[in-house]
């Protein structure tokens, strides 16, 4: 989980953006293959897709976070 509070958009302090909680999760499986090590994995970040805001440089220029996105990679070892 990744929890950021309220927070202020402009430096005179003309709105705030809300907090949010944004979940993120991985799992990965390994075998071992004649001496050689395989690994698969896969990293989803915002799980829930949530909706919220990154950043800002004023009023007029909110950013939003990214929506639910999955990556997967294998890894040889040998």
């Amino acid at each position: 989980m990744y929890a950021v509070g309220e927070r202020e958009v402009d430096e005179d302090n003309t709105a705030q953006m809300p907090g949010y909680v944004r979940v993120d999760a991985m799992a990965a499986y390994r075998w071992k293959i004649r001496g050689s090590r395989l690994t698969a994995q896969v990293n989803i970040s915002n799980l829930l897709d949530k909706k919220y805001f990154v950043t800002s440089r004023d009023r007029n220029f909110i950013r939003f976070g990214d929506p639910i996105t999955v990556l997967g990679s294998l890894r040889l070892e040998y």
